[in-house]
């Protein structure tokens, strides 16, 4: 699908649970938006590495993400020699991952990515796209990055699991006439109280 159909109107792509939305948006309350723009036929952004700012495209073609050379110049480990598919095609690339401490996308951190340096490309790729849902709104220059719906559910299945473990621990003391140490309890029902919360939010 083009640019010329994806940036006409918005869309909304989820790689994990392979979902893809042409013309609308899910609610994006609780997304975080981020400023994008159509470069080349794509759909570009700004990150910031190490406190520079660098332009992306956002290709879900790529099977990983890329920073070039020419803009990040710090250490990297070298992993080996794999192919990789992109745009244009698959070939045998020399992998080396960069070594990056601070990695931030509008303002707030980017996880779930891992970087490689490549000679011209400055890709976010598949690894990105499944770590982060996005909605794109290109008449509007706007970006929204969603929660990994495999993040929320693993967490508000923790927390379901752990109230259980609570209120399991509460009878348990009281059929027994035994009693935790009172630290330890009131810690136990804190984590009780902010589980409870945590899972209602989902």
């Amino acid at each position: 699908i083009g640019a010329d159909i994806l940036f006409e109107k918005p869309f909304y792509m989820d790689l994990t649970n392979k979902v893809m939305t042409l013309g609308k948006t899910p609610d994006t309350s609780a997304a975080h938006e981020i400023s994008c723009y159509s470069r080349g036929g794509h759909c570009g952004v700004n990150i910031e590495v190490e406190g520079q700012k660098i332009p992306m495209i956002v290709d879900s073609g790529a099977s990983k993400s890329y920073l070039s050379s020419l803009k990040f110049k710090g250490k990297t480990t070298f992993k080996g020699y794999i192919p990789v598919a992109t745009v244009r095609g698959v070939s045998l690339t020399r992998v080396e991952t960069c070594q990056i401490k601070s990695l931030r996308i509008g303002g707030v951190p980017l996880t779930g990515v891992e970087f490689n340096r490549d000679q011209e490309h400055n890709l976010l790729g598949d690894d990105f796209l499944r770590a982060h849902p996005i909605a794109v709104d290109m008449p509007s220059r706007r970006l929204w990055l969603f929660e990994s719906q495999a993040v929320a559910i693993f967490g508000t299945t923790v927390c379901y699991l752990l109230g259980v473990l609570i209120r399991a621990l509460s009878r348990w003391r009281t059929k027994q006439g035994r009693s935790l140490s009172s630290h330890l309890w009131e810690d136990l029902k804190a984590a009780d109280r902010k589980s409870t919360r945590l899972n209602s939010s989902h």
